[in-house]
Formats: structure tokens, C-alpha cells, sequence
């Protein structure tokens, strides 16, 4: 089922699959949507599944000066009590899947009492952000940000060349590519970007806030994965060991693909 929540100049898009007793809120990564979760009703009979698409997904939409001052810690809060408040349970479980593991992260950290665990497929939000934040939040590095988005020819000649001196790797030349050849897509990159600049998790404090609440964590990450690879959860788990559970998964970064979600659900349903 389909809901669409009005919060301020923005509209959220939602749909909802299964009527199991646990609620499990979804956020999907750049480029993909919340239809994809719609195979884990199967996969995980017992829960209720609030799939959400985020802004400039779907039909979630903001304004151009809703994306130019960025999506506040406090408006953030806001919106996930709205989208609580129209999906009452005492506890959620929230799974976050790259971009939407940075938004699941953050959730987490601001509310934890809310949330009784935490699903990170392939997350962001787990390795530095210095050039994230330096083209989001910074102004020279907003210009620069901005001429690539008009025009990307110089920063995909550049990273060719060093794909070619194997600096960078061809999976990342791909990626850049596929993000940047085209106008539509470059403004989708540009406004999604730029509205969640300020959603940022800090790490430490989840982690002490896991140990503390002794809340679990689990982490499926793909093998062949350039863009999150297997180091990243294996630094996070360091301090929390007892509350953490890894699994690779043999695949790249796609891990909403059908076959990798009935791995995630087999290892979420042992572990209940």
C-alpha cells in the first residue's frame, strides 16, 4: 500500500508491504527505490515493512530552497516522529541499505529508544566524509561541485587517467560515469546530496550508545564490493564485537538483488 506524508514544503513517499506484528522501516540507497523492498514481506513473514523512499526518489520531492539549506538535524527528528506517529509500534527495527545506511545510522543515534536493532546492508557512513562534506558544505568546494554538475567532462577525464595509472579503480570510473553522464541524473546526485549534507552519523557515539543499550547490530556487506568494502564494518566492530554480527555476502555493492536479501532475511530470522 502507497502513503504519501506532507511534512513542511516536502512530500514522503511510503509503501507498505506484509501485516506481521514488528515494523521494520526501510530506507533504500542513491538510485534505487522502496518497491525494492517489497520482497522481504515474503522473506520475512512476521513483520510489517514501511519501505521509504527518500527525497528525489520516487514521489518524495522538497523544494529548491529546502535543498539549498539541507535537511537540519532537528527537521530530520521531525519527520521520522511524523512517519511514527503514522505507524505506531513501541519499538522499530530499521534497515538502512548505502545511502540509507548513513539515514539509519543517524536515526539511530538521535533515537535510540525508539529502535531495537539495526540493519546496515552495504552502508554509508561508516568511512570518512572529508570530501563529502568538502563539496556539500564548504564554499569553494560547492562551486566546484556545481561546475561538475553542469559539466563533468574534466572530473571524468581526470579519473580516467587514473583508472588507467590503476589508482582508481575501473569499478569507480563505472560508477562516476554512470552518475555523471547524464543531466537528469547529475541533478538528482546534486539535490540528494545536497539535502542530506547534514546527516551525518557520528560513529563513536553510535557505538557507545549500542553498548550502553545493548542493542544489536548486524552488517552484510559484498565481497566484491569497491565502494563499502569488508574493512569498513570490520573497523566499526572494533569495541563492540558482542553486539555486532558481519556477514559478506559474495556480490558487489547491489545488495537488494533478490538472492542477497534471502541471505540477509535467513541470517535476521536465526538471530531473532
Amino acid at each position: 500500500m502507497r502513503h504519501l506524508l506532507k511534512f513542511g514544503d516536502s512530500n514522503i513517499e511510503l509503501f507498505v508491504y506484509g501485516n506481521g506484528p514488528k515494523k521494520l522501516l526501510a530506507f533504500h540507497g542513491f538510485d534505487n527505490e522502496a518497491q525494492e523492498f517489497e520482497p522481504l514481506a515474503e522473506l520475512l513473514p512476521g513483520y510489517t515493512i514501511i519501505a521509504v523512499n527518500l527525497y528525489f526518489h520516487g514521489n518524495s520531492f522538497a523544494s529548491a530552497e529546502h535543498v539549498e539549506a539541507g535537511l537540519t538535524i532537528y527537521d530530520f527528528k521531525k519527520l521520522h516522529e511524523v512517519i511514527f506517529e503514522k505507524f505506531p509500534a513501541e519499538q522499530y527495527e530499521i534497515l538502512g541499505y548505502s545511502l540509507g545506511g548513513r539515514i539509519a545510522l543517524v536515526l539511530f543515534q538521535i533515537l535510540p529508544n525508539r529502535i531495537s536493532r539495526l540493519i546496515l546492508l552495504a552502508p554509508d557512513g561508516l568511512k570518512p566524509t572529508f570530501f563529502y562534506r568538502f563539496v556539500t558544505r564548504n564554499y569553494f568546494g560547492k562551486k566546484l561541485f556545481g561546475r561538475t554538475i553542469k559539466d563533468p567532462c574534466r572530473v571524468l577525464s581526470i579519473a580516467a587517467f587514473l583508472t588507467s595509472i590503476r589508482i582508481l579503480p575501473k569499478k569507480k570510473l563505472q560508477f562516476l560515469h554512470y552518475n555523471l553522464e547524464h543531466q537528469l541524473r547529475r541533478d538528482k546526485v546534486n539535490s540528494a546530496w545536497m539535502i542530506y549534507r547534514f546527516i551525518i552519523p557520528e560513529l563513536q557515539k553510535v557505538k557507545e550508545i549500542i553498548v550502553k543499550q545493548k542493542k544489536h547490530v548486524f552488517i552484510f556487506l559484498g565481497k566484491w564490493d569497491v565502494l563499502m568494502p569488508p574493512i569498513l564494518g570490520r573497523r566499526f566492530k572494533k569495541g563492540i564485537e558482542k553486539n555486532c554480527t558481519i556477514t559478506i555476502i559474495d556480490t558487489g555493492h547491489h545488495l537488494l538483488l533478490l538472492k542477497n536479501l534471502t541471505e540477509i532475511a535467513e541470517v535476521l530470522k536465526a538471530e531473532q
